[in-house]
């Protein structure tokens, strides 16, 4: 390691705001490198940094470990007969690209705008193909078999690049392999974004849901390509995931009133308001609702095309290269 690029990088942050922060870490972003100061033990280190490489040649979505640098060590008690010495520094990894499949940065239960992001997130994630869900998957699969671990609890350790794929970041050494249980439970979380579902308005919910379902499904046919036993699947789904259970079957009974009250929603969370614009209003849903098949299809066409001529104009949705 020579150090010239990462001590480039730390010279550059001397008049840099944060880009992120989380836990014990740090993290700059420099064009193609994010720079993260933080702890770290050097020697667990030095065998990500090789694990990362080898993934990497194989084809796997991870953000490689380029360089780290120690500015202080301390010995400290681990426990039982265990004394660790810690490194507080820099560490130089990749930059990941996409947007973080995680996004809990800007969350506000209250703001309708982050909700309608969401939606357009999972909307875009159930329209991948089957190979994008694959490669998920076995991606996932490979880390944890070479003895590295993602924290899916933490936001943006899985970063969303539309069309591509889903990067990796931010692995560390696991202390235990998970269960292939914990392991399925674990990967549905990430790619249902669990935990922004929870927390939707119940309207928002059941719009939700039939692009989770659709995600589902397609995980599904990914796991069971990994050689994964059918059945301790669905007992995931139906024990974790009940909600999703009822959802499919619900929409295989589905009558022409609520497919009037689905059209409705389809509608409604597809719509971008902005202030100064006409609202379409209640009266407007009720005249859909009561339409028949093919006015139904024809309202909701003019009403998609609207949507899209704000959202050219208003050009909100960012989809930049962010990390966490």
């Amino acid at each position: 390691m020579s150090g010239q690029l990462i001590d480039k990088m730390i010279d550059l942050i001397d008049d840099k705001t944060i880009d992120a922060a989380g836990g014990n870490k740090k993290c700059f972003l420099i064009n193609d490198y994010a720079l993260l100061k933080q702890s770290f033990v050097k020697d667990e280190l030095e065998k990500v940094m090789q694990i990362t490489d080898d993934l990497k040649e194989k084809g796997i979505n991870v953000a490689r470990i380029l360089d780290f640098k120690v500015l202080e060590q301390k010995v400290q008690d681990w426990g039982v007969d265990r004394d660790v010495t810690v490194s507080k520094g820099y560490v130089l990894q990749e930059r990941a690209k996409g947007v973080p499949l995680l996004d809990r940065t800007n969350w506000n239960s209250e703001n309708e705008r982050y909700q309608l992001d969401y939606l357009n997130q999972i909307d875009s994630i159930a329209k991948e193909n089957p190979e994008f869900f694959e490669q998920f998957v076995k991606g996932w699969l490979e880390i944890e078999k070479v003895g590295i671990g993602i924290d899916p609890s933490k936001a943006g350790n899985f970063m969303y690049e539309q069309g591509k794929g889903i990067n990796f970041i931010d692995l560390e050494l696991l202390d235990k392999k998970n269960d292939v249980s914990t392991l399925i439970y674990e990967q549905l979380a990430v790619i249902l974004n669990l935990s922004a579902y929870y927390k939707c308005y119940p309207e928002i919910q059941q719009a939700a849901q039939r692009r989770l379902s659709t995600i589902l499904d397609k995980y599904k046919g990914a796991i069971l390509e990994q050689g994964i036993d059918e059945n301790i699947l669905n007992q995931i789904v139906e024990e974790k995931l009940p909600e999703f259970v009822k959802d499919s079957e619900q929409q295989l009974e589905e009558t022409p009133e609520q497919e009037n009250s689905r059209l409705e929603d389809i509608i409604n969370e597809h719509l971008i308001q902005k202030e100064g614009r006409n609202k379409i209003g209640k009266d407007d849903f009720k005249e859909v609702a009561e339409s028949s098949i093919e006015e139904k299809s024809a309202t909701f066409k003019s009403l998609k095309n609207a949507k899209e001529d704000l959202e050219r104009d208003d050009n909100s949705i960012d989809q930049g290269e962010l990390i966490w």
